[in-house]
């Protein structure tokens, strides 16, 4: 009789920025002022190369918690008007299916907040699904959400209008 241990926890990045040309050059200059952590990630050069390619992409799998994504989403949205969106998902291995966690980060205006996801585990392709948004978490924190993130989830889900 074998005992396998079923490995470490993961933890998954996901950001992908498109970046106006005319804040490009503010962006890279703005960023080496900042404890922007995200360089340590992808390397300085590459972040640079990136931002002038006017798309910051990262994704990112490892066994180390990236404690600082969420600043590094807050110090995006501070220099970029669009909102900034990343994913952070949790997969903690078990005996059978591992047990998932995850969530959006979003970025206005240098706040951040944090948006369950509803994921579940793909058996036969052994991979994460990401269903978006989890809208019954949501809606239980909906009063203690900042107007910015209720009104693009209204204008995102309809539904939610009657909240």
């Amino acid at each position: 009789m074998s005992s396998s241990s079923p490995g470490p926890i993961q933890y998954r990045y996901d950001l992908r920025v498109e970046i106006p040309a005319t804040d490009v050059g503010v962006l890279v200059d703005a960023l080496e002022d900042e404890a922007f952590t995200l360089r340590n990630v992808i390397g300085a050069k590459e972040l640079e190369r990136q931002i002038r390619a006017q798309e910051l992409v990262v994704a990112v799998t490892t066994e180390d918690r990236f404690a600082t994504f969420d600043k590094d989403i807050e110090i995006l949205s501070v220099y970029l008007s669009q909102y900034i969106i990343g994913r952070e998902i949790v997969i903690t291995p078990t005996l059978g299916a591992p047990k998932l966690d995850g969530a959006l980060i979003v970025g206005r205006r240098g706040e951040t907040e944090r948006v369950d996801l509803d994921l579940r585990w793909d058996a036969d392709e052994e991979a994460v699904v990401d269903e978006g948004e989890d809208l019954v978490k949501l809606a239980a924190r909906w009063s203690t959400l900042p107007e910015w993130l209720r009104s693009s989830m209204r204008i995102k889900f309809p539904r939610l209008s009657a909240l």
